[in-house]
């Protein structure tokens, strides 16, 4: 029995459709995987000057910022300014903790920004 244009018609769709959804899945897993590299490459690495970022604990209930030890830049992941606020509209004294964070060794002006969130 040979199939009449109806089947075959439907079948090349199906094929198609096929065919759509396979590509679609590639390009996803691709921009999954280009998203990935790009992380790996700017994980943990200063904006300003590219040198890796070391993990510091400050003195205030632990609190933690990403800083370069190249530049003295100070980068906060997401949420961390607010949690910082809070902190600094505690007891007095502690501003002048947090701020200390801020001066490198070197100069006494802060230096650095904030980033979009590295995680």
């Amino acid at each position: 029995m040979k199939p009449n244009a109806a089947e075959d018609e439907y079948f090349a769709r199906e094929q198609a459709r096929k065919r759509e959804k396979m590509a679609r899945e590639e390009a996803e897993r691709r921009a999954r995987e280009e998203a990935e590299a790009l992380k790996k490459l700017h994980w943990m690495h200063c904006p300003k000057c590219g040198r890796d970022l070391e993990r510091v604990t400050t003195p205030l209930k632990g609190f933690q910022v990403d800083r370069c030890p190249s530049c003295h830049g100070i980068w906060f992941d997401k949420g961390e300014v607010e949690i910082l606020k809070k902190v600094i509209e505690g007891p007095k004294g502690m501003a002048e903790s947090v701020f200390a964070l801020f001066r490198s060794k070197k100069k006494a002006a802060p230096t650095g920004g904030t980033s979009g969130g590295k995680k």
